[in-house]
């Protein structure tokens, strides 16, 4: 898709850049709370550290977006994503299941969305996504193993499938809504490559096969709620806006 050249940039392209990095940062941010406050349920070591270092590179991925942002807009990005944070908290995790759940699904979701933007109009923003999804896409195996070890343990069906219902309809809505005005805007700038729905659809592709190797059983995606393209969902199904920050 073409796009508009820079001298065709305006006060609305300089707008959304602002908003895209207010959203990551505060995805970034919230995913470090989230990792911080779940190493309690670790009990090896070994998971502990590696939980651990994750927390660690999602402040660090923190850090550089709010450099990027107080040299492109003159002021911090802190104030305006911890009041984020104070009106949408993260979500915490109960259990190590549900931790592992938390870190694959949210940790893949972010890796597909960060990549929607490697090849950013905003050529500053390019630089330091290209950083983040190189991280991010070095923890996915990781990722994985800590899912088939925490699962592979007997649980409770019930609160696994309500552990995996959440996680999913989280990070599904972290995708942000498929269509939109501001998704296509997005597209024509060249600030992302390709709408919401097109990415859910891939998103969903990599992270089911894993769910059924670890032995959980995927709830229709008809009654997560979502606004989802309609080939994934039950033609019954009764989308609403999604609860979470979505990112253009």
């Amino acid at each position: 898709m073409s796009t508009q050249p820079p001298d065709e940039r305006d006060d609305l392209y300089y707008a959304t850049v602002r908003r895209l990095m207010e959203a990551h940062a505060y995805r970034v941010l919230g995913a470090a709370r989230l990792l911080g406050h779940g190493v309690q349920h670790v009990r090896s070591i070994r998971w502990m550290k590696v939980v651990l270092v994750r927390a660690r590179e999602a402040v660090d991925h923190y850090e550089t977006i709010g450099r990027m942002y107080e040299a492109f807009a003159a002021q911090s990005l802190e104030p305006v994503v911890l009041a984020r944070l104070e009106e949408r908290p993260p979500a915490f995790t109960q259990d190590v299941e549900e931790l592992a759940l938390a870190n694959f699904l949210y940790g893949r979701s972010a890796w597909w969305i960060f990549r929607e933007h490697e090849q950013c109009s905003f050529v500053p923003y390019r630089e330091v996504v290209l950083r983040i999804a190189r991280d991010l896409g070095a923890q996915q195996a990781l990722a994985e193993k800590l899912l088939a070890e925490a699962l592979a343990e007997p649980g409770d069906p019930a609160r696994r499938r309500a552990h995996l219902e959440r996680w999913l309809r989280l990070s599904l809505a972290s995708f942000g809504r498929p269509n939109t005005p501001g998704s296509g805007y997005a597209l024509t700038t060249g600030l992302r490559r390709r709408d919401a729905g097109m990415v859910i659809r891939d998103y969903l592709s990599d992270v089911l096969p894993h769910l059924q190797q670890a032995g959980v059983a995927v709830p229709p995606l008809s009654g997560l709620g979502l606004d989802l393209p309609a080939s994934l969902v039950h033609p019954s199904g009764a989308p609403s806006q999604p609860e979470e920050e979505s990112v253009l």
